[in-house]
């Protein structure tokens, strides 16, 4: 059964190209990405992953792994994005959790004061 991926490729200029490639197995499409990408002149790849890191590409074992982390069935876009999203944002203590920490506050607060009296 073949499949067919999508690329986006962009230059150090910030030129961008979008292609697609179809294949059966990890071994083919990496034979023609790389051979599409030399058509292109470029020279070196990445992949920007979950944390929006760059991962550089360079067999077929990153290949593989760049297809297994995008495109990985249970792990929608949407879960991606806002997966993302969170990690931008300051992650701030709920309502309960703030009177949880009041509540130990307090706590710790009478033990040394029953301490101090005893």
């Amino acid at each position: 059964m073949s499949n067919t991926v999508s690329f986006k490729v962009v230059s150090e200029d910030s030129l961008a190209r979008r292609f697609s490639l179809t294949y059966t197995t990890v071994a083919e499409l990496f034979d023609a990405l790389k051979e599409k990408l030399t058509s292109l002149s470029v020279t070196s790849t990445a992949w920007i992953d979950e944390d929006d890191d760059a991962v550089e590409l360079k067999d077929v074992d990153d290949l593989q792994e760049a297809l297994k982390t995008l495109f990985w069935p249970h792990y929608s876009s949407f879960q991606r994005r806002r997966a993302a999203e969170s990690r931008r944002s300051s992650r701030r203590p709920s309502t309960s959790e703030f009177f949880v920490f009041i509540f130990l506050l307090l706590f710790i607060l009478v033990i040394i004061i029953r301490i101090g009296e005893g």
